[in-house]
């Protein structure tokens, strides 16, 4: 997952205020109203330079799956079973 939103200044904490997938090749999929696939790279035809100008971090969650509190499948999770 890559985040985005206000990175950390001396006066306010950072904000994420957008979440998209990674999706390989320096693109990602986002939905702002509508889904988008959105590059990182500034020579493809769908670069991106609003989100990739906030781009906070990326995140990969599938090694955690299972493994950390509260990151598991729902076969897993009380909630839905």
């Amino acid at each position: 997952m890559v985040f985005f939103g206000r990175k950390a200044t001396a006066d306010a904490k950072e904000s994420v205020s957008h979440v998209g997938f990674y999706l390989g090749d320096q693109k990602f999929i986002h939905a702002l109203g509508d889904v988008h696939i959105s590059s990182f790279n500034p020579t493809d035809a769908n670069y991106d330079a609003f989100n990739t100008g906030r781009l906070l971090f990326a995140v990969r969650f599938l090694p955690y799956i299972n493994k950390e509190k509260g990151l598991n499948t729902t076969d897993l999770n009380p909630y839905y079973n």
